[in-house]
Order: structure tokens, then sequence, then C-alpha cells
């Protein structure tokens, strides 16, 4: 896996009052197809709703993530992203329908679609922006960098 790169595209979260196991043989990095049962959860099997790798499915008995599902990012992606954030591609945010700056202290940016759609969704990976939370009907975004460039 070397000079690979990956982007975690699900993320399963137990909730508190579940009853999580997953089931045997599953190795990080290891192909999953769609619609593949991977967990049970009380009585109901979990599928995975995307093909993928896996990535640290949980085994033990404590934590809150059952597993992740990743894709690999190509090349030509990370040469994009690099290129826009190297040259302040911040701007086309103000031009993309649905998306717009929150407060600097918040380093938030808002997409009011819920769920985004895919280039919405699409842009802010490329800016380094990464899921973080839902408020009421919007669904926030934070970029790792500490600074917010504003838009």
């Amino acid at each position: 896996f070397k000079n690979r790169f990956f982007d975690i595209v699900y993320k399963y979260s137990i909730p508190k009052e579940g009853n999580f196991k997953m089931y045997p043989g599953f190795e990080n990095f290891q192909n999953i197809q769609k619609n593949q049962i991977l967990a049970k959860l009380n009585d109901k099997e979990l599928q995975s709703t995307i093909q993928g790798k896996i990535f640290m499915p949980l085994y033990q008995d404590q934590g809150e993530d059952g597993y992740f599902i990743m894709k690999k990012i190509t090349t030509f992606w990370l040469r994009i992203s690099k290129w826009l954030r190297r040259n302040n591609g911040y701007f086309i945010l103000k031009w993309i329908p649905g998306i717009y700056a929150a407060t600097p202290e918040d380093n938030l940016t808002q997409c009011l679609k819920s769920p985004p759609n895919f280039i919405q969704k699409n842009i802010l990976t490329l800016l380094g922006y990464r899921e973080h939370k839902q408020i009421d009907n919007r669904i926030c975004y934070t970029r790792r960098d500490r600074k917010l460039k504003v838009f």
C-alpha cells in the first residue's frame, strides 16, 4: 500500500443501546461488495451500502465505531486537490448552490442539502473539508487545517 491514499466514505457508529457483533474473517483493506453482510446489531444483519475496502472492523467488546469503508483516491484527484488548495481555489465554493461559509471561529462550511449532492460533496472533499456533524437540516463540514479559507 505504499504511495496509496484512501478516503473514508462510510463509518458505522454503534448505537449506545445496541449489541454489535462483527462477523468473523474481515481484515483491514479487504475488498467488500455492496450488500455484503458485515455484522449484526441486535437481531438485524448489517450490510454494506457501498463497495470498497473495510477498515478497522470492531472485534473487541469496547468502542463505538463498528467499521469503516474506504475507497482509494487516485493520483489524478490528489493532484487536482493539491492544485486547488495551493491556488486558493476556495473561491469556487461561492458558485455552488447550497454551500455557504460559516463564521471563521466555527471553522465550518455548511451545506444546506441533507444529504449533499454529488457536486457539493466532491468539491468540498477536494478542498479538504470532511463531514463533521448534522445540525437541523444542514450537514456541517470542517477542514483539517487550522485556518478557514473565507470565500
